[in-house]
């Protein structure tokens, strides 16, 4: 009888051994792994960062979406309206050092000679980028760094990939 009980308890610890290994590490609420102190660490930083420099940010999303509206064909921009926005771009190229002040001007002089049909896909772009980079506030990637939340293989390479990115079987010039 006695046996049966250390045999019991012995059998009882395997048991809920082997369902805590098989939940694996800790999982957040998204059912990503919950990431370490270090990076939650790092992510406040570039939240912060990001929000200390939100009107370059902001600068940036909005001329890559403009880059976007011009690449789909959707409300690009007339000769005119290219004409202003790059007079501005180039005002921003020659300053050595962007200040928050310099940025947030920047973005209104770009912005000022959009229309609101314009203003309006500019922001349906930088919101579906914000979305892409895995935050609604665009706060940066997800911990993994792909936007469909899988981790990126070291290397950067899928396995048995060239690291020349040729495939096996194709023709070199």
């Amino acid at each position: 009888m006695r046996n049966l009980r250390w045999i019991a308890i012995a059998a009882a610890l395997v048991a809920a051994a082997n369902l805590a290994r098989a939940q694996g590490p800790g999982k957040s609420e998204a059912g990503r792994p919950a990431p370490s102190p270090e990076m939650r660490q790092r992510m406040e930083q570039f939240r912060k960062f990001r929000e200390e420099h939100k009107y370059t940010f902001q600068l940036t999303d909005t001329i890559v979406a403009l880059g976007e509206l011009e690449k789909q064909n959707r409300h690009a921009l007339t000769p005119a309206q290219a004409k202003k926005v790059n007079a501005v771009l180039a005002k921003v190229r020659k300053q050595p050092k962007l200040t928050q002040e310099q940025a947030k001007q920047a973005l209104k002089e770009v912005k000022a000679p959009l229309t609101e049909r314009q203003l309006t896909e500019v922001g349906k772009i930088t919101k579906e980028m914000s979305e892409r980079r895995g935050r609604p506030d665009g706060a940066g990637p997800r911990p993994g760094g792909r936007p469909d939340g899988a981790a990126a293989r070291p290397g950067g390479q899928r396995p048995g990939g060239r690291p020349d990115g040729d495939r096996p079987g194709a023709r070199r010039p």
